[in-house]
């Protein structure tokens, strides 16, 4: 089942204290459907605020909010649920979920491209980031694409994607030219 239409996949299980068991889900909007898209938008948008600050002028929460709406990029969720509530959230019934973080993905040229990639601190040694990274491949090889690539904060994820058999290929480096006031 692609990721880039709307998709639900149990990827991993955890056993928690509770005994109750914890599963990510990764959901993906069709993000041509506005009141779908001002959804999951308000989950994300700190966040991508958060990275958009961070890239200093690559992207802004509009321009991003933007390449969703009109269908150049694709947003996908992740959650944390209990084992019970996992028929329910992929009937798209409300659930208890906690989020893990988002992903972006442009389908470039020559690249399925992991645009913005947010996991919330807590969650980036876990497990269930090599999980979601393995489905995404995944995804990636089934639509032919020839590369996978990931634009990446410097130092936030290195280490991992250096683990996940990725190769760093360049750097960017900016210099601030607007005046602060």
């Amino acid at each position: 089942m692609p990721i880039s239409k709307e998709a639900i996949i149990e990827l991993q299980k955890e056993e928690t204290g509770r005994k109750a068991v914890k599963i990510l889900k990764l959901k993906s909007t069709p993000c041509l459907i506005k009141p779908m898209l001002d959804m999951d938008w308000a989950i994300v948008k700190p966040y991508v605020e958060e990275l958009a600050f961070k890239s200093m002028g690559d992207f802004t929460s509009y321009s991003t909010y933007k390449e969703l709406f009109i269908g150049r990029a694709t947003l996908i969720i992740g959650y944390l649920l209990d084992e019970n509530d996992v028929e329910s959230f992929s009937q798209g019934r409300e659930v208890e979920k906690e989020f893990v973080g988002y992903i972006i993905i442009k389908f470039e040229e020559t690249s399925y491209h992991i645009w913005q990639l947010y996991i919330l601190p807590k969650y980036r040694n876990a497990e269930y980031l090599r999980d979601g990274f393995d489905e995404i491949l995944k995804d990636a090889k089934n639509t032919g694409a020839p590369t996978l690539s990931v634009s990446a904060i410097k130092d936030e994820f290195n280490n991992t994607l250096n683990r996940f058999g990725m190769k760093e290929t360049f750097t960017i480096y900016r210099k601030d030219l607007q005046e602060k006031k």
